[in-house]
């Protein structure tokens, strides 16, 4: 039987953040610091999606720094991280901000460094348009107004 949410539901098991995949494209020396950032999630009580979700994001930052430490990450790397996701990955200004936040948790949370985020603007969501009434839309809601 494979080890997949809808089982660990059905069985009343934890969810599991770890998957081989996931641990296969992790340097043995960034292992611990994964492993601290959900136990802190845990800790701090985010719910199971947000959890998967924070735990995904970071390990795609964990993936492209390969043998460096991520502890040692600078403000500046970040930033630098922040905009290949914009440039280079096109990544949507959703998963943009899901990203910022996930990496705000680990740096604020878990490292405790204060202020790091100061430099590091987040994109600008785009504005949307409410949707446009259909002619007979319009006159339905004349109709009523006339009732008034």
């Amino acid at each position: 039987m494979p080890d997949n949410t809808s089982y660990r539901k059905l069985f009343g098991l934890e969810p599991n953040y770890y998957g081989k995949a996931v641990m296969t494209h992790i340097a043995p020396l960034n292992i611990a610091a994964y492993d601290h950032y959900v136990e802190e999630l845990q800790l701090t009580g985010y719910s199971p999606n947000t959890i998967r979700t924070y735990s995904i994001e970071f390990v795609q930052l964990l993936k492209l720094l390969k043998d460096n430490p991520v502890e040692q990450m600078t403000a500046e790397n970040l930033r630098s991280y922040i905009l290949y996701c914009i440039r280079s990955l096109k990544l949507s200004e959703n998963l943009i901000y899901s990203r910022l936040n996930a990496l705000k948790f680990y740096i604020e949370q878990v490292l405790h460094y204060e202020n790091f985020f100061m430099e590091i603007p987040r994109p600008k969501k785009p504005g949307t348009l409410p949707d446009a009434l259909l002619v007979f839309e319009m006159k339905k809601c004349s109709g009523w107004l006339n009732t008034i």
